[in-house]
């Protein structure tokens, strides 16, 4: 079932279903082919992603990075708003990702000076109109590609 979700034809279930954790490695292989630039790229990063596997120490214990926490669902605003200065670029695509970040936080990643956290931002469901028409703008052709085609997407909702 989860495996069918990533083929669906709305970008939004397609991408969610790929960031389930359950999702299986060969739906996410799969999806690099699509012809959503979106669900294709997100395929891709989570199959590159370095902090995809968990990390144990020789006695077994599972260090919960903060890679790990902000993916968690309840991250506090304050901590993704820490965490989205951080020097690490995985780090703040992940806050980039995150639904639960404040405005702030937002305005902070759209400035960011690297190309990709400004893509993930504008992917990121929870990022405001005034946010996705400034990244619409970029400097960046594929920042540029990506804001529109969420803001068209989200055009297309509104008008249902």
């Amino acid at each position: 079932m989860l495996a069918d979700l990533t083929k669906d034809e709305d970008t939004v279930v397609a991408t969610l279903a790929l960031e389930n954790p359950r999702c299986p490695r060969t739906a996410r292989l799969l999806a690099t082919h699509s012809t959503d630039l979106i669900v294709s790229n997100t395929a891709l990063w989570l199959l590159t992603d370095p902090m995809a596997m968990s990390i144990q120490l020789e006695d077994g214990t599972e260090i919960l990075t903060d890679h790990d926490y902000v993916v968690h669902p309840l991250c506090p605003q304050d901590r993704l708003d820490e965490l989205s200065r951080s020097e690490e670029q995985l780090t703040r695509i992940k806050v980039a990702r995150h639904p639960g970040c404040s405005p702030a936080t937002i305005s902070r990643l759209a400035a960011d000076p690297d190309w990709e956290i400004r893509m993930f931002l504008a992917r990121n469901h929870s990022c405001p109109l005034h946010t996705l028409d400034t990244l619409r703008k970029d400097r960046n052709r594929t920042v540029r590609y990506v804001a529109r085609q969420v803001i068209k997407q989200k055009h297309d909702i509104i008008t249902l």
